[in-house]
């Protein structure tokens, strides 16, 4: 056997391992610098979307609040009103009472007109002039009304109009007479007030 003897001097041998470490390190850099970038616009962009909420959410509280505001003095007005109306409105049954009762006997109420804040027109129908005059005299001594003065007086007679409708018998009004008057309805509602309770 022949031996093979090799008298060249070796070469050393090249290693690349450090040029693999180096591409490994220098992709995996750049891939935290890529998802590091990546995460940082998600971010930005959450953050945004945040902001945007936030603005719109101040935005709504706002108007609500502004509403809310706007309804409370709304309803603080309607209150006012409401007290208001309380103070000045007359009741209706307590005035009426007060004029059926001083109507004479026989007597009755045509029409009956009242006029905000304080004026009272009434038709009433008597049989006698002196019952219209006692009619007005009563009015005048009462608490409730004030300036009582009769407008006009006139003689009717039913019978001409309906002779069938009524027994010649039956004691009917003859007259008619119209009163204007003040209604003091503080004075009313105090004594209505007095009388519930």
């Amino acid at each position: 056997m022949l031996a093979d003897i090799n008298l060249l001097p070796e070469k050393e041998k090249k290693d690349g391992t450090w040029l693999v470490v180096a591409g490994v390190l220098l992709i995996l850099l750049f891939m935290v610098y890529l998802s590091t970038h990546v995460i940082e616009a998600k971010i930005q962009e959450t953050v945004s979307v945040l902001e945007e909420e936030q603005q719109r959410l101040s935005s709504q509280i706002q108007e609500e609040s502004a509403q809310e505001s706007g309804a409370v003095t709304e309803l603080n007005d309607l209150q006012n009103v409401a007290d208001n109306l309380r103070e000045t409105i007359v009741p209706a049954s307590d005035l009426t009472h007060r004029v059926t009762k001083s109507l004479p006997e026989g007597g009755y109420i045509a029409t009956f007109d009242y006029t905000y804040p304080s004026t009272l027109n009434l038709t009433v129908q008597v049989n006698e002039v002196n019952e219209a005059a006692d009619f007005q005299h009563t009015l005048q001594e009462e608490t409730v009304f004030s300036d009582v003065s009769m407008e006009s007086i006139q003689y009717f007679d039913p019978l001409e109009e309906n002779p069938e409708r009524f027994h010649e018998n039956e004691r009917i009004p003859r007259y008619e007479a119209v009163f204007d008057m003040a209604v003091e309805g503080q004075v009313l509602r105090q004594s209505g007030d007095s009388n519930e309770s």
